[in-house]
């Protein structure tokens, strides 16, 4: 017997993942002038921010999930032209949204930056099937703005963030919304979560007929990485 593997879907592209980060700073009073911003190394709960100023100054980096609220700071008061920081992990989770500000100064006056970026989501295999456990094709499933279908295999990869989440499963005019807590991945094993559909036959009410209704329900039935 000839047997095909399937790989699961990918999500939809989507803009969430785009950092705004503008590479150059307006000039200070004096002069001084940040250039060369970049965000990079970014995983799950790590981003590693440089930049160059014009004449040596220090290094200071606010940030938070608040925009208006950068209560994380991490700083270097060595006077530098080339800049290094690396953001402690204890104040990062996966696939969330970090905007920062960057500050250089040369003892003249500061001068900063803005932007934002967005730490590694976690992937995250969505596999549905029905009660005798059969994969289900062409189930739309969303969780935030990350969104697929689930191929022959019942099974969609949606990229997701660290921690609590709400799924919705829909197929046709049948939808439900699931909660499940997503964790950072053990090594290359993905997160699996599986949803069974079950459905259910019951007496429905109608002054243009007596025929019964189905009805289906999306539940998980188990979680494990």
């Amino acid at each position: 017997k000839k047997t095909t593997t399937s790989k699961a879907r990918s999500p939809s592209k989507n803009s969430r993942q785009t950092s705004v980060v503008p590479t150059t700073s307006k000039p200070s009073a004096t002069g001084l002038t940040i250039t060369d911003l970049v965000i990079g190394d970014k995983d799950y709960r790590s981003a590693v921010l440089t930049w160059k100023t014009t004449a040596p100054s220090s290094s200071k980096i606010n940030y938070g999930t608040n925009k208006e609220d950068l209560y994380l700071e991490q700083k270097d008061d060595k006077k530098v032209t080339e800049h290094r920081i690396q953001l402690n992990k204890e104040n990062l989770k996966a696939g969330s949204r970090y905007y920062i500000r960057v500050t250089s100064n040369d003892d003249k006056g500061p001068v900063t930056i803005d932007g934002d970026f967005y730490t590694k989501f976690i992937p995250v295999i969505i596999k549905v099937t029905n009660e005798a456990q059969k994969p289900l094709a062409d189930v739309d499933v969303a969780s935030g703005e990350a969104s697929g279908a689930t191929n022959e295999n019942g099974e969609a990869l949606l990229e997701l963030p660290e921690g609590d989440v709400v799924i919705y499963a829909e197929k046709d005019d049948l939808n439900r919304e699931l909660s499940a807590t997503i964790d950072l991945p053990s090594g290359d094993d993905l997160q699996r979560i599986t949803l069974s559909m079950t459905t259910d036959s019951t007496a429905v009410a109608s002054s243009n007929s007596s025929a019964k209704k189905k009805t289906s329900v999306f539940k998980i039935v188990g979680i494990m990485a």
